[in-house]
């Protein structure tokens, strides 16, 4: 585990903050059919679920930990 920390140390001891002014343009001119075909919108992410799959991933593909996929 301690392995983990020190990989991914720099990436959860420092504040990330994004910008998506030009998505949020693209987003304000798009129709309801083109937002359908191309749902770009990231309030509409389960990020519950996201968070869930991300961590299984860490297990399976970066540990290397043989688990049963969470879906």
């Amino acid at each position: 585990m301690l392995g983990v920390q020190l990989i991914f140390n720099y990436f959860t001891n420092f504040e990330w903050i994004y910008e998506s002014i030009t998505i949020d343009k693209v987003l304000s001119t798009m129709s309801p059919e083109e937002k359908r075909i191309f749902p770009m919108d990231i309030r509409q992410i389960n990020w519950d679920q996201m968070l869930i799959a991300f961590i299984y991933g860490l297990r399976r593909y970066f540990i290397k930990e043989d688990i049963v996929n969470p879906f």
